[in-house]
């Protein structure tokens, strides 16, 4: 990494030996408990829409403003994570927006909530979250030894997707049964909780910045951007991952068509199938955590994305009778998918400067969403033109391509210890 590593530094800061600190516990659970009320909250706000307009351009809209605000403030707010106290921003964003979703709940109930509104409120959650989602990347460092990471960020991958499942269940059986405004309360509330939770974990004190000034901003916001260029490994890493995210849009965004054309099912179909992927992100997570298998077999980590990619590709090619064998497809591509993201983030976690990492950690989720919202729309255009199973395999192939290019950087191997294991 630029000749640096983290690694001297992280040893000089107060982690625990063992990996369920109190520290790690309370900040896991808050995040279960913040995801969990996101899930059905997320629910009650699609079917506010939905049942209120009838629109899918709002939704859509929803969509699109919640991804701009994402790319626009992830940059940005890394310099504030670098420089402000990660726990004062973890326990604040969740504060925010808890009283947000309470906020609408009262609204829905009032009937007062227009569009306009709750295009305001979404947008200044997704800016809340680009100041949670590295604060949290940077802080699981400071409280877990080293040998902890890949089972700290394990656990929070198998923790936050069970959450969606049981938020996205408990909220399409909710909404008809407590009402809109009663499941954005329970949003609202999950993330109070979640933010009372993360007022006793104990961070280190961000000490020797200086004030921060627009110079001071900008000279970060630059400074962090050349930290990235200079490690040539990450900046071809940072390409990558923006131009994958992008191929791997229209096998979710069409996923409903796909099931309705191809598979011939209906609603139940897709809720198993993207509970299947889930599932499958859960079992690759365990895998990386609990086994040697990865270790082992870095091929899996090498190709991992085109694993995952090829698996979805062969999608709408399988015969549409047989549609339980999707479960299967799906599966796969979220197991592998899920060890390649969560061996990368840890790979991260130990190799980048911690005065530079949230800056890092912005920036890949700026590169992860930057493209997906135009993705979003080609996808829409590209399916009233041509059979899904073309643009499947088209976009499969370019994120395979992804993975060519991945493992063509200069320096790759070495640079994660591939090349020490092979033989």
């Amino acid at each position: 990494m630029t000749g640096n590593d983290s690694s001297g530094q992280r040893k000089g800061q107060k982690v625990h030996s063992k990996l369920f600190s109190k520290n790690f516990i309370l900040l896991w659970l808050g995040q279960t408990v913040s995801q969990l009320g996101a899930g059905v909250g997320y629910i009650a706000t699609l079917w506010w829409v939905q049942s209120t307009t009838g629109s899918a351009l709002a939704l859509g809209t929803l969509a699109t403003v919640t991804g701009i605000v994402a790319v626009v403030m992830a940059p940005i707010a890394g310099v504030f994570v670098d420089r402000w106290n990660k726990k004062y921003l973890i326990v604040g964003t969740d504060m925010i927006r808890g009283s947000i979703n309470c906020l609408l709940a009262w609204l829905v109930f009032t009937n007062t909530l227009t569009l306009p509104i709750l295009f305001l409120c979404a947008g200044i959650k997704a800016a809340c979250a680009q100041f949670f989602m590295p604060s949290i990347s940077t802080a699981i460092p400071q409280i877990v030894a080293d040998e902890h990471l890949e089972k700290a960020n394990s656990l929070r991958e198998i923790s936050l997707n069970i959450s969606n499942m049981v938020g996205y269940a408990l909220g399409g059986l909710l909404v008809a049964v407590a009402g809109i405004p009663a499941l954005l309360l329970i949003n609202g509330i999950a993330y109070l909780l979640s933010a009372f939770s993360e007022m006793f974990i104990v961070l280190k004190k961000e000490t020797g910045r200086g004030k921060l000034t627009v110079r001071s901003f900008v000279d970060d916001l630059h400074g962090g951007w050349s930290y990235v260029k200079k490690d040539k490994v990450l900046f071809g890493i940072l390409q990558v991952i923006l131009v994958i995210n992008f191929a791997m849009v229209p096998f979710f965004v069409l996923m409903p068509k796909f099931v309705a054309d191809y598979l011939r099912q209906g609603s139940e179909v897709l809720g198993l199938i993207s509970s299947a992927q889930m599932a499958g992100m859960i079992m690759g997570a365990l895998i990386l955590s609990l086994t040697p298998l990865v270790k082992k077999h870095h091929w899996i980590i090498r190709w991992g994305l085109a694993i995952s990619a090829g698996a979805l590709m062969l999608s709408p090619w399988l015969p549409g009778q047989y549609w339980q064998v999707q479960l299967l497809v799906f599966g796969v591509s979220g197991a592998v998918t899920s060890i390649v993201n969560l061996f990368f983030f840890t790979a991260l976690q130990r190799k980048v400067d911690p005065a530079y990492m949230g800056k890092v950690f912005s920036l890949v989720s700026a590169m992860g969403s930057g493209l997906q919202p135009a993705a979003s729309a080609i996808s829409g255009l590209l399916a009233e033109r041509f059979p899904l199973a073309y643009i499947y395999t088209a976009f499969g192939a370019l994120a395979m391509l992804s993975n060519v290019r991945l493992l063509a950087i200069p320096g790759f191997n070495a640079y994660f210890g591939f090349a020490r294991t092979k033989k």
